[in-house]
């Protein structure tokens, strides 16, 4: 992500900024040899954590269904 040429800057400044390397591109765009990645999507409903949308749904469900605290 960029940012804009902020007052005072060039964009030759902004450019050298921009690339300054980081923490994000330590590896380049590979990892060492014997290590993956991938990226997991999690749902929260209350206190539960799911990574099937389905089964969050449901406990969504659930606790929508469940009478509430003093209910007879």
């Amino acid at each position: 992500m960029t940012r804009p040429v902020g007052p005072g800057e060039t964009a030759d400044k902004l450019a050298e900024w921009d690339n300054e390397g980081g923490a994000q591109s330590a590896f380049g765009n590979a990892l060492p040899g014997g290590i993956t990645t991938r990226l997991v999507r999690e749902f929260m409903v209350g206190p539960y954590c799911y990574t099937d949308l389905q089964l969050a749904i449901a406990e969504r469900d659930r606790q929508n269904a469940a009478p509430g605290p003093g209910a007879r």
